[in-house]
């Protein structure tokens, strides 16, 4: 005879109490906000579980698996315009309050239990896709299935479903377009947090190829800026290493002929005026997008010229010890 069940918020635990489906007169059924966890599994002794039911709360607790397809399937209070009322205690109807969740919102319903039916399976971890059977309960006034991990599209016949006034199946893993239907278009933001998604009412349109982002390129200026760089260390390297030769050579050459330390000197101030006349030249450089043509040339004669002079004195000093 039990007709109303409602024991939210008690941190009760286990498994799904499946065994409740076998109460063919319950109306009312709010598990809401405990620590109920595994599937929502159907009890095998019964056909038609939950015959009655109109109200069917689980939200916020710790269940995963399927959605219950089998309880989807034969919720017969929500296919049927016309089901029996709750039944009078004595001579006093049961008026006991019953909160429900519709948006993020508590709501107390109060002397209404017998017009309203509604779902919610919010707030847990239920997996797979929603069934097509829910196309069937005709009388559905509020489905709740956000915040799961619920996959796969958006089964067309909820668009058939003409008594739903509340709709969320936000945050989840769905993916697809989104029904069409006047009842469908103004659930404005009942489908936000599935980015696989698509059509109306969200942004984004179905059968659109996302754009791709161009390949990356290089500016004409960025490429001769590469090239010139990789020359000018080319120009640098061919004058250091041909400084060298020559230097030490031409040092060796010298001191054959009799060590002339004029000519040392000499070439000792020459080449601190080189030194200095380049310190000049880099810090009024102008930008390398602007520099002439000849540049590398200048680069090699330079530090050819500067790397013949100190070989050719380390080479000369070197000898005289």
């Amino acid at each position: 005879k039990l007709e109303v069940l409602a024991l939210s918020e008690n941190e009760l635990g286990g498994r799904f109490p499946y065994w409740l489906d076998t109460l063919s007169n319950l109306q009312v059924l709010v598990l809401r906000s405990n620590n109920f966890h595994g599937p929502i599994e159907s009890s095998s002794k019964i056909d038609r579980p939950f015959p009655k039911l109109r109200i069917f709360d689980v939200s916020n607790n710790r269940l995963l698996g399927p959605l219950p397809a089998k309880y989807i399937a034969n919720l017969i209070a929500m296919k049927n315009q016309e089901t029996s009322a709750l039944h009078y205690m004595g001579d006093i109807l049961y008026e006991d309050a019953i909160v429900v969740v519709m948006k993020g919102m508590e709501i107390e319903l109060v002397k209404i239990l017998m017009a309203l039916k509604g779902l919610n399976f919010s707030h847990n971890n239920l997996t797979s896709s929603i069934p097509s059977s829910v196309g069937n309960l005709t009388n559905l006034e509020w489905l709740d299935l956000s915040s799961n991990k619920l996959n796969g599209d958006i089964p067309g016949e909820l668009a058939d479903v003409s008594s739903l006034t509340t709709l969320n199946l936000s945050n989840n893993l769905l993916s697809g377009p989104i029904p069409e239907g006047p009842q469908i278009d103004t659930f404005v933001h009942s489908f936000d947090g599935n980015p696989g998604l698509c059509g109306h009412p969200l942004p984004t349109a179905c059968g659109l190829d996302v754009p791709q982002s161009p390949p990356t390129t290089f500016p004409a200026e960025e490429e001769e800026g590469e090239s010139a760089h990789w020359i000018e260390l080319r120009a640098v390297a061919m004058g250091y290493g041909s400084g060298l030769f020559i230097g030490i050579s031409a040092g060796y050459i010298m001191l054959e002929i009799g060590r002339p330390r004029w000519v040392v000197r000499m070439v000792e101030r020459w080449v601190v005026r080189m030194v200095e006349r380049k310190r000049r030249r880099k810090t009024t450089r102008p930008k390398r997008d602007a520099a002439p043509r000849n540049h590398p040339r200048q680069l090699f004669m330079t530090d050819f010229a500067l790397t013949c002079g100190y070989m050719f004195i380390m080479a000369i000093k070197v000898r005289s010890f």
